[in-house]
């Protein structure tokens, strides 16, 4: 079974689509908000279009989690297997994300206690969250940035049974350099040499990167990342998912 997980909307029960079976979580993100300057930040919010409608971002309730737990639990009763995508919009809206950032952070560490609690019927995460139906792009979250700290907190509060899906992988390579140097587009080998992730003068990923002798990176994590390609067939890059292959 395949789940979405809805992080924004104020709705109740569940909802069957052409996707799946999607979780709308009730009272997650919204409450009253006092100080709207914020707004006028962070790429201007889409010329102040996000319309927070005088609210602020907070955490998963208690409720919403509970929701999330009910579902799994049919899951494992009827020895079913789910594959799992947390996002803040269900359809093309973009800007819907916390306006904080530490806040999306907090809800993944929440979702993340759910998850390793029905890690036995969990077979992937996909990483989204950002952007139009948390498929990782239109949002200034996509900056690497951001998502690697979105990678980095499913990897630590995840179990190592969970594989984690990331949408292309410009993302997992920037996830790479990030751990290993800092820098992106370049890497540190075990042997103290470096590697740029990037063909000069190609937008090609290098075969000269050695996964196995990454400095920095946990060969763990590393099996647990992979991808999840949404544009499978829908172009000659499958929707941006590749580059110039």
């Amino acid at each position: 079974v395949f789940f979405y997980v809805d992080l924004q909307n104020f709705a109740a029960g569940y909802q069957l689509n052409d996707k799946g079976l999607r979780i709308p979580l009730t009272d997650v993100q919204r409450a009253d908000r006092t100080d709207s300057s914020k707004a006028n930040e962070l790429l201007d919010w889409n010329n102040n279009q996000r319309n927070h409608g005088g609210a602020e971002d907070i955490p998963i309730s208690e409720d919403a989690l509970q929701m999330l737990r009910d579902t799994f639990q049919k899951l494992r009763d009827n020895g079913g297997t789910g594959y799992v995508r947390f996002n803040y919009a269900i359809n093309a809206e973009v800007y819907n994300e916390p306006y904080d950032f530490k806040t999306m952070l907090e809800h993944i560490e929440q979702v993340s206690e759910v998850i390793t609690e029905y890690c036995d019927v969990i077979g992937a995460v996909e990483c989204g969250m950002i952007g139009p139906f948390g498929e990782m792009h239109s949002s200034p979250y996509c900056a690497a940035e951001y998502a690697n700290q979105i990678i980095d907190t499913y990897l630590k509060n995840t179990p190592e049974n969970v594989k984690l899906l990331i949408r292309t992988p410009r993302y997992i390579m920037n996830y790479l350099c990030y751990k290993s140097t800092g820098k992106l587009g370049q890497v540190e080998l075990n042997d103290g040499t470096t590697r740029a992730v990037m063909e000069a003068g190609n937008n090609r990923y290098s075969t000269l990167v050695p996964f196995d002798n990454i400095k920095g990176i946990e060969q763990a994590d590393m099996q647990r990342l992979s991808l999840y390609n949404d544009g499978y067939m829908n172009s000659s890059s499958d929707l941006g998912t590749w580059g110039n292959r």
